[in-house]
Formats: C-alpha cells, sequence, structure tokens
C-alpha cells in the first residue's frame, strides 16, 4: 500500500518534460513579466519558482512564483508553479584557499518528504562543474556550483578541493557533459551551454517487489545560443536559447559509494576526473581522454540518455 501511494503522488519533472529550453537568466525573465528595466533579482535559498512561457519568443523562462491577478493572468504569460525549490548560487572569481568563495547549498536531504523541495537548481552553466558531497554517515548533502575549472588557475584549486573532500565525492557533472562534442562535421561552438539541475525521483528503482524512497539524479539538459536579440525594443535583450543537438540525460546519484577512495588507487581517479572535469571540447585537437585507473568501471556513475 505505502508503494502504491508513493507512486500515485510522485512528483512529475515538469523541467524536463517542459517542450521548450528555459533559460536561467533570471534578470531577463522578470524584466519580460514585470516590465521593470533595472530589476534586482537575488533568489532565495529556497524558494518557489515558476516556468513562464513566453508566446512571442521559442523558449521559456524562470521567475519566483507571484500572486497574478485574474486580468493578468489571461492577457499575460501562462505560468506552470514547481513548487518549493531549493537554489544555490554561481559565484565569480578564482576559487579560494579555503573555497569559502564557491557556490553552494548544504544541508539538502538524501531524502525529502513530499512537502519538501523535490528540485535543487543553481544557475545556467557555460564552463562551470556541479559537485555533490556528503560526510559519512549523514543524511543531507552539499551541492557546490564549481567555478570553470580551465579559467585562470582553477584547475589546480580543483585539484586541491577532490584532495580535502576525497571519500566525500558521490558525483559531478561538468562541461564535457553538456558540451557539443568535438566534432568537426557536426561541432557548434555555441553549443556549450547547460540547464543542469538535481530532481529527486521517487520511482521505484528496486528489483521484484522491494521498495525506496527514491534518488536523487543530476539532470542535464544542453542548451545552444542563438544570435542575440536584434530587436533592442524588446524587454529580452539577452541571448536567445534553444535545445543543443547533444542529448539531455540523467545521472542517479548512489551516496553509498563515493567517488574517491583514501587510498592509492584514489590519487588516480583525482587526476581521472580532472582530466574529465578539464576536458575541452572546444579544443579541435585536444588529447584524448586517458583510460580509466585500473579496476574502475565507470566515473562518474553511468547516464541513462533520453532524447529531447
Amino acid at each position: 500500500m505505502l508503494k502504491k501511494i508513493i507512486e500515485e503522488t510522485e512528483p512529475e519533472d515538469l523541467i524536463w518534460n517542459h517542450p521548450k529550453a528555459i533559460s536561467l537568466n533570471f534578470r531577463e525573465a522578470l524584466r519580460k513579466t514585470e516590465g521593470k528595466k533595472n530589476p534586482s533579482y537575488m533568489l532565495p535559498q529556497k524558494t518557489d519558482l515558476q516556468i513562464v512561457e513566453f508566446d512571442d519568443l521559442d523558449f521559456s523562462g524562470v521567475t519566483v512564483s507571484q500572486n497574478v491577478g485574474l486580468l493578468k493572468r489571461y492577457f499575460g504569460y501562462k505560468r506552470i508553479n514547481l513548487g518549493p525549490v531549493y537554489f544555490f548560487p554561481y559565484i565569480s572569481g578564482t576559487p579560494k584557499d579555503d573555497f569559502s568563495n564557491i557556490g553552494r547549498l548544504e544541508n539538502i536531504p538524501l531524502y525529502p518528504t513530499l512537502a519538501e523541495p523535490q528540485y535543487v537548481i543553481t544557475g545556467e552553466m557555460n564552463g562551470c562543474a556541479i559537485i555533490i558531497t556528503k560526510k559519512d554517515g549523514a543524511k543531507t548533502f552539499t551541492a557546490w556550483h564549481f567555478q570553470s575549472p580551465d579559467s585562470v588557475n582553477n584547475r589546480e584549486k580543483l585539484r586541491a578541493f577532490l584532495k580535502e573532500y576525497r571519500n566525500e565525492i558521490y558525483s559531478y557533472l561538468c562541461f564535457s557533459d553538456y558540451a557539443s562534442e568535438n566534432n568537426d562535421e557536426t561541432y557548434n561552438e555555441k553549443e556549450r551551454e547547460g540547464f543542469n539541475y538535481l530532481f529527486f525521483n521517487r520511482k521505484n528503482h528496486g528489483d521484484g517487489n522491494d521498495w525506496v524512497a527514491g534518488t536523487w539524479e543530476l539532470r542535464c539538459i544542453p542548451l545552444i545560443r542563438t544570435l542575440n536579440n536584434p530587436k533592442q525594443d524588446d524587454p529580452w535583450v539577452g541571448d536567445l536559447i534553444s535545445f543543443s543537438t547533444k542529448n539531455k540525460f540523467t545521472r542517479p546519484i548512489d551516496f553509498n559509494q563515493p567517488l574517491i577512495p583514501a587510498n592509492e588507487t584514489g590519487d588516480l581517479i583525482i587526476n581521472w576526473i580532472i582530466s574529465h572535469i578539464t576536458y575541452d571540447v572546444t579544443l579541435r585537437n585536444r588529447p584524448m581522454l586517458p583510460p580509466l585507473p585500473p579496476g574502475v568501471s565507470t566515473l562518474p556513475p553511468v547516464s541513462i540518455i533520453n532524447n529531447h
């Protein structure tokens, strides 16, 4: 009976199923929906969000949920409530030695109730990485928005981060995952954006009659930047977006097994992760990604590929 109740009340991932690409340019979305010329827009760590469907653009936006009057609902844009959402920010600049200026959100529950947020969202990425950490035995985890590892000396900061948090890192999602593949026939240098987020999937992942509470998944929707909007009188003056040619995918997070063990193999894995996360797909003559360390089959966990 419990399993049946959970299945019947399982939240739908409205971001994943949305028919249009979604921009995470919060400021421009607010300008367009509210008509404000220079809005100040900072998202709280926990807030109700909504998708706003622009009927005059080929993509949608995201804003904080608002009570919209009947007249505005009738003549305005369609809004789809996502419900409560956890948000963690991007912070510009080279990571500090103590990593205090890396955008993060702590204390995210491993198994949220239906009343708690089912989403963990950050800003749009074009080189950055999401890294997931959890202390041993903890019932919560932390999501980090690591600044573009190929910028300035961020690569060495990433190495220091991986060593500092070894045995606490459970998954990540990086530029190599959401940017276009390096193929001279198909590569498009504008295909370097990603709407990357976490969703708590309550589907039964057990075998037979086994029941599990659900699994957090990193979800990736690759995006492409099109031409700048030529209509300067339009409230949306930012870049226009659409779906990339690269498939979106999900990456379930296994919180039972950290990626980096505290042994010699762990040092090899750190080197491999650094190569993967800083694997610049825009380089035409880049070296091949090094092979996985001996005894390691997959890093990070296997992705489930899905078409748009």
